[in-house]
């Protein structure tokens, strides 16, 4: 990817493809942005791309050269502030010229939220669980009301004779 990125770049600063203006990212095309910095002799710098316009996100990058002397240290998308970062070494003996490029793809953006769908089927009714805790007992009820007497009972046995009474 790395060296299909550096071809790409490199084709299109050749080619005069500048920054792609905010108002063009509402098309599907992917935009290139690009900025212009200098290295002089014997110093590594990390260049940013300008910021991907409103409504894309960047993807990939490069970085062209006046120089076949300049090295390539690394490139990377910065995906939190979406531009490319490149860092180039510069071990020419006169100041570079680097431009950093980075390749923004439009994104779709979200629509509505859709109505909610229908209720699905009811499913099985699970199994009982075990029972609970006896609670405590509660209070005594108001007394009921009298019943019928009941039958007679038997006689009972005859108790001793008291004592003889005056004469």
């Amino acid at each position: 990817m790395l060296k299909s990125s550096l071809a790409l770049a490199a084709a299109m600063t050749i080619a005069g493809i500048a920054a792609a203006p905010a108002a063009i990212a509402a098309n599907t095309d992917p935009q290139v942005v690009s900025t212009a910095a200098q290295i002089l002799p014997g110093f590594s710098e990390v260049l940013e791309s300008p910021v991907c316009p409103a409504g894309t996100k960047i993807i990939s990058g490069g970085v062209s050269v006046s120089s076949a002397l300049a090295r390539w240290v690394s490139g990377y998308p910065n995906k939190g502030a979406n531009k490319w970062i490149g860092n180039v070494f510069n071990s020419d003996s006169k100041t570079l010229r680097v431009t950093v490029i980075g390749i923004c793809s439009p994104q779709p953006q979200k629509g509505d939220t859709g109505p909610t769908g229908p209720a699905g089927a009811k499913g099985n009714t699970g199994p009982t669980g075990p029972a609970g805790a006896n609670g405590n007992t509660g209070p005594t009820g108001p007394a009921g009301a009298n019943g019928n007497t009941g039958p007679t009972g038997p006689a009972g046995a005859n108790g001793n004779t008291g004592p003889t009474g005056p004469a």
